[in-house]
Formats: structure tokens, C-alpha cells, sequence
């Protein structure tokens, strides 16, 4: 059920929206009423209703004044106002608050509950949306900070590969292309926040975001923003010591089993000391060595782990960790689920 607030000091108006609503056959449930906007105000900062019906004039706050304050506190209720003053004036500044619905009095009760039609089935979309993208926002967050990583190496085939695979579990879960084009927009923003934290430089990366889903494809339209990004991160970034630090990334990427692995170890292994190394990482990837090497060795534990036949304590062993208990701690800390949650939230048993 829905819940509505009916705010009114004409008390024969409350009854004739009492009825309508009541009798309109949908989900709607009556749970408060007020007299004013400030005793309206006070309620639905404790209730938070679907629905708000309103009137303008209204002792002590009016409905304009109850609007303003409602959206200063983010309490996002539908909003119809009922009014008996056809003033354009009245409309125009209902509409900058977001207001659903300007009727007037005398009610008409088939264009209320048209409307009441409309929102429930708005608020049933909504539901099924939110819904739908709670399942996938640790997908997001795990392929966005992926993608992050894949651009700031600029490499383009890593990325491309990354999308491509993010295409086909869209395809496979078979998401509307509403909740596709939210699962975009919520890697971009991963992907954006990520970069802004390892570099200072504004590369106007906000100004990239996906257009509306009327105008492009989201799959099309999410690639060619990346690639946009790619380039302007190519474009931006100073590339005198890649070479060493490319050495050092495939060596850790090669050795990141060996429980032994350390920052001097590879420095000497690529002819820098290791505070030079130190230093170089942090500048070209946004990461210490250690968590550079605990990343790798996180990003092949969660490979290993959805195969069903290996030990957790293997796995471990596997990527370079003796102490299980450790790794344990490494590992939820990185992505939020034990290794245990982890095979259960990917159905490997």
C-alpha cells in the first residue's frame, strides 16, 4: 500500500478526497492528515508518505511554503496540489518544486483518480527498478573499480574486454534497458571517483556522463564514453618512467604467489631503489605497492574461489598468503564478503 497525507483546514475537502481515494479501488492508504503546512511539515518528517495532497491556502504555512521546506529536507513524496485559485503564478512555482499535479476546486473525482492511476503505477516502476538494481550494484562497484584500473593503465584491450564481458551479464540477466542504462551510470560514477582519487588533475571527467536513454543505445553510448575517457587520461598523464613501472607491475603480476614478495625485491629486480619504486607507483597507478600487490593477489583469489573443488585455505596458500586468518580479513576487507559469502553470493558450492 501506498500511504497518503491530505493537508487541508476545509474539512468537507478532506472528506470528498477521503472518499475518492477510498473508493478508487487502488493501493492507497490514508495515514495522516493536517490542518497546515507546519503541522504537515512536522508529520511527514516522521512518515514520509507516497503522496501529499495539499492545499495552497493554508493558515499558520501554506502549500508553497510546505513544498519548499519538504524538498530543503529531501523528502521526495508525489506531490498534487488542490487549490481553488487558477493562478498561473501558483502553478508556475509548484512546478520548480516538483509538484506532480495542479487541480482545482471543485474536485473533479475521474481526474483525480486518473492521476491516482498514473502515480501508482509510476511507484509500482519505481519499485521494480530499485529492486532490480540492488542485485547489481556490487556487480557495478567491482567492474567499475576494475575499469578504473584498466584506464588508468591505459590499457584500451583490458578495457574493451572489461565492457565486453559487462555487455554480456547485462544480455544474460536479461535487465531492461532502463536498469542497464542505471548500471552504466553507476559504473561511470565508480570509474570517475576512482580516477579523481589518484590524480588531482580535473580532466573535466565530469562533464562525462551517458546521454538519455532516448538518444543512444546504453551499451554503445557507455563504450564510446569510455574511450573518450581513455584518451583524455592519454592525453593528460606524463609517461617518463611507464617502462620501469610496467616492469615492475608484470613482475609483481608473474611472483604474486611467492608469500616472500616485497618492494626492495622487485626494485632490484628493475634496477630502481626502492623508495624511487615506491614513489613511481603511487605517481602512474594512484597505489602503494602493497595495495597494488594485494589487489592482484584479491583479483585471482576470487578467480580461484569460483571453482568449487578448491580448498578456501588453497586459495590462500595459492595467492601468497600462509596465514588463512589473514587472508580472510585481507579479503573481505577488499570486497566487502568473506571467501565464504563470496562462493555463496556466486552460487559456487
Amino acid at each position: 500500500m501506498y500511504s497518503v497525507m491530505i493537508v487541508d483546514d476545509e474539512y468537507p475537502v478532506k472528506i470528498i478526497l477521503r472518499d475518492i481515494i477510498m473508493n478508487a479501488g487502488l493501493q492507497y492508504q490514508i495515514t495522516a492528515e493536517a490542518e497546515n503546512g507546519a503541522e504537515a511539515l512536522l508529520l511527514a518528517s516522521q512518515i514520509r508518505p507516497n503522496l501529499i495532497i495539499t492545499d495552497i491556502m493554508m493558515p499558520v504555512m501554506d502549500g508553497l511554503e510546505l513544498i519548499r521546506n519538504l524538498r530543503s529536507r529531501d523528502i521526495e513524496s508525489e506531490i498534487i496540489i488542490v487549490s481553488g485559485y487558477n493562478d498561473f503564478g501558483y502553478a508556475q512555482q509548484a512546478i520548480q518544486y516538483g509538484v506532480s499535479r495542479y487541480l482545482l476546486k471543485p474536485l473533479d473525482d475521474r481526474q483525480v483518480i486518473s492521476y491516482l492511476q498514473e502515480l501508482q503505477h509510476s511507484l509500482q516502476l519505481e519499485a521494480q527498478l530499485t529492486s532490480g538494481m540492488s542485485q547489481w550494484v556490487w556487480f557495478c562497484k567491482t567492474n567499475g573499480e576494475r575499469l578504473a584500473e584498466q584506464l588508468w593503465a591505459l590499457n584500451d584491450q583490458e578495457v574493451a574486454r572489461t565492457l565486453s564481458a559487462v555487455q554480456a551479464a547485462f544480455a544474460q540477466g536479461q535487465l531492461s534497458l532502463t536498469l542497464i542504462h542505471q548500471c552504466y551510470s553507476n559504473l561511470l560514477q565508480i570509474v570517475l571517483g576512482e580516477i579523481s582519487s589518484r590524480s588531482d588533475k580535473a580532466l573535466e571527467a565530469s562533464r562525462l556522463s551517458l546521454p538519455p536513454l532516448n538518444q543512444a543505445q546504453p551499451d554503445a553510448a557507455a563504450a564510446t564514453i569510455f574511450m573518450r575517457l581513455l584518451e583524455k587520461l592519454r592525453q593528460t598523464r606524463q609517461h617518463g618512467h611507464r617502462r620501469k613501472v610496467q616492469e615492475a607491475l608484470d613482475l609483481v603480476r608473474q611472483s604474486y604467489s611467492d608469500v616472500e614478495l616485497s618492494l626492495p625485491y622487485v626494485a632490484e629486480r628493475v634496477q630502481l631503489s626502492a623508495s624511487r619504486l615506491s614513489g613511481l607507483l603511487k605517481e602512474e597507478t594512484g597505489r602503494s605497492f602493497t595495495q597494488l600487490l594485494t589487489e592482484i593477489r584479491m583479483e585471482q583469489a576470487m578467480l580461484l574461489l569460483n571453482n568449487a573443488s578448491a580448498k578456501t585455505y588453497e586459495v590462500a596458500l595459492e595467492v601468497g598468503y600462509s596465514d588463512y586468518s589473514y587472508f580472510t580479513k585481507a579479503f573481505k576487507k577488499y570486497c566487502g564478503l568473506t571467501p565464504m559469502d563470496y562462493r555463496k553470493r556466486m552460487g559456487v558450492f
